[in-house]
């Protein structure tokens, strides 16, 4: 902040406490830029409240759900984000839910945290091959082929897609169905807009636990 505020008159919520509408609106007025994250709206009714002043909002996020681009761009307001910055990161993440999830090791933590581990046993807490097992993918964007990446050259599994348009890749497949009848394991992984969130909810299920947008979840009650 220091160095923000030797060249710029600066603004803060360190404490991390959401403000109001009424206060957001007054603060986006009061600025010629902000730095937002995923939570923090700008759309019609804050832009309605905003005066000329502000010229550009930045998104400290890949995703810009948060930002309704047609009414900033008809207030003359920039729009940024930022992405590709989590896209590895979020694999990583994705590919370890699925690890975890195959082999139990959730589950086998709490049940060795309760005090009810007494013996060894061939088949406690095996659960399910990683290794060699096909992985369907919907959705082939730079987290669904970061994805595929770790699976096919990590772990030896044979990667089968469905996507919008056909990758050139040597490591995957394309089907022209939706992958789920074929797959060992499964991650849906597909952009959250109006045609897409409905859509999901059909597979979503399926892909829990998984990686997508929190709307998605909410939306199943999960």
């Amino acid at each position: 902040m220091a160095r923000l505020r030797a060249h710029f008159e600066v603004t803060d919520n360190q404490s991390d406490v959401p403000w109001t509408p009424d206060r957001w609106a007054q603060a986006l007025s009061e600025h010629d830029g902000v730095l937002t994250n995923s939570a923090d709206p700008v759309n019609a009714a804050v832009l309605a409240q905003v005066g000329p002043r502000l010229k550009a909002v930045a998104n400290m996020a890949v995703g810009y759900n948060n930002f309704d681009v047609p009414a900033m761009t008809a207030a003359k307001v920039v729009a940024t984000n930022t992405p590709d910055v989590l896209t590895e990161t979020t694999a990583d993440f994705g590919f370890a839910l699925m690890m975890a999830t195959a082999r139990r090791m959730a589950e086998s933590e709490h049940f060795l945290r309760a005090g009810r581990w007494t013996q060894w046993r061939y088949d406690l807490f095996a659960g399910a091959e990683v290794h060699g097992a096909t992985l369907g993918i919907l959705g082939m964007g730079r987290i669904g082929q970061a994805i595929a990446r770790r699976g096919a050259l990590g772990f030896g599994m044979k990667v089968i897609y469905h996507n919008r348009s056909r990758l050139l890749a040597t490591i995957m497949f394309l089907i022209l169905v939706i992958p789920l009848q074929f797959s060992d394991r499964f991650f849906l992984l597909i952009g959250l807009n109006n045609q897409s969130s409905s859509f999901a909810q059909r597979y979503i299920d399926f892909a829990l636990p998984g990686i997508y947008f929190g709307t998605l979840a909410d939306a199943n009650k999960r």
